[in-house]
Order: C-alpha cells, then structure tokens, then sequence
C-alpha cells in the first residue's frame, strides 16, 4: 500500500483512491472516492467511495494527481 505524505494538503473536492487499511469498508478497496467535507483538527475527512459516504483518515487515502 502506498502511504500518502501526512504534510501534503488536502482540500474539498480532491480525489484519491481509498485502500483498506483498518476499518470495515473491505468491499471498496482501490476504488476512487472524493472529499467532501473536511475536518483537519481530527485529522479525518468527510469522503465518497463508491456508494458509499463515510469519514476517513489520510493512512487510508492515496492521492491521485
């Protein structure tokens, strides 16, 4: 898995692909979701994957260029 940089920005509207790490959204692994909601003092953010809409962390997001 490959680990994003913990310093790079991150805003409303980036895309990634979301790898399971821990968690209990296995079914979505790979797939491309998008921020939709940030929240940057807990560290998490608010994303869509696939179907579904959940919060996330970036050890779980790998940034797509």
């Amino acid at each position: 898995m490959r680990i994003t940089d913990p310093h790079s920005k991150w805003n409303e509207g980036d895309l990634f692909r979301y790898h399971y790490h821990i968690g209990i959204h296995k079914d979505i692994d790979k797939e491309v979701g998008i921020i939709i909601r940030k929240v940057a003092h807990k560290g998490r953010y608010k994303v869509v994957v696939a179907h579904k809409t959940f919060w996330c962390t970036i050890h779980n997001m790998e940034k797509i260029a």
